[in-house]
């Protein structure tokens, strides 16, 4: 009988793969993408030694694999730690050109102190474990864009783009580019109350970092809603490019609250 896990959606139900009891599913994610390969037994006992004791073959459909995300230099899939719980876990893939995903471990947690990182669990030159955020918990930040303008809820929206606008200053202050947030719908969750980046791969310390700039550009050249944005909060782009420019100069985040100023 196949040992499966259930969940409050049933997009992510699955079934159990045990480590101790490797199969093709587990050869599959350790050896991705290939289908199996050398270095299996020894990725396997580096996942056990640190408490490791199954994946969950759940998620979205990636070459008849079910996903949880993918990456240039890694797949996630969900994994049962005794101590952690059920989270996040991106094994590094063969054909990465990265040798190590510990740089990636170490933006995360250098990135700690704003509050948009995810609890960072264990880490591993193949693999890095973190928490895991349940779809029905969190809304990418596109689609809550979208939702709050269809329902006319703006001041919804301004408080949590000042929240998130404010963090990303952080991060801009301590000199991490996250490096993806040109696209931030992917790469930027809602979750309730917390915002959380996810993704952290291409993050890199820089002197000109770009996280603050990077979703204000997006919100108003790039956004879908970028016509119903720029009316609400009477933005003149012409404007927001000089402050921008400014901004990027000083990282002073009154340059940011003053564009929110005329806002309803």
């Amino acid at each position: 009988m196949v040992d499966g896990v259930c969940f409050e959606e049933t997009i992510v139900d699955g079934e159990v793969h045990w480590l101790a009891r490797p199969d093709e599913f587990v050869a599959r994610i350790v050896c991705f993408p290939l289908s199996n390969c050398s270095v299996l037994e020894q990725r396997l006992n580096n996942l056990i030694s640190d408490g490791f004791t199954y994946l969950l073959e759940t998620g979205w459909s990636f070459h008849g694999l079910r996903l949880v995300g993918k990456g240039y230099s890694g797949v996630v899939v969900l994994a049962k730690h005794p101590r952690h719980g059920l989270g996040a876990l991106k094994l590094r893939r063969l054909d990465s050109r990265r040798d190590s995903l510990r740089h990636e471990a170490l933006m995360m947690k250098q990135a700690c102190e704003t509050g948009l990182a995810p609890r960072l669990f264990i880490e591993h030159d193949d693999y890095i474990f973190r928490e895991y955020f349940p779809p029905w918990d969190c809304t990418p930040f596109d689609d809550f864009v979208e939702n709050s303008v269809l329902r006319g809820d703006l001041p919804v929206l301004t408080s949590m783009l000042r929240t998130l606008l404010e963090k990303l200053n952080i991060l801009d202050r301590i000199r991490i580019d996250h490096g993806e947030l040109n696209r931030p719908g992917d790469h930027i969750l809602v979750c309730g109350n917390r915002l959380v980046l996810i993704d952290w791969e291409s993050a890199r310390r820089s002197n000109t970092p770009r996280n603050v700039t990077s979703v204000f550009s997006h919100l108003v050249f790039r956004s879908p809603f970028k016509e119903a944005l720029i009316d609400y909060f009477k933005w003149n782009p012409s404007i927001v490019v000089e402050k921008l420019k400014h901004y990027k100069k000083t990282y002073d985040f009154s340059i940011i609250e003053e564009l929110f100023i005329k806002a309803g």
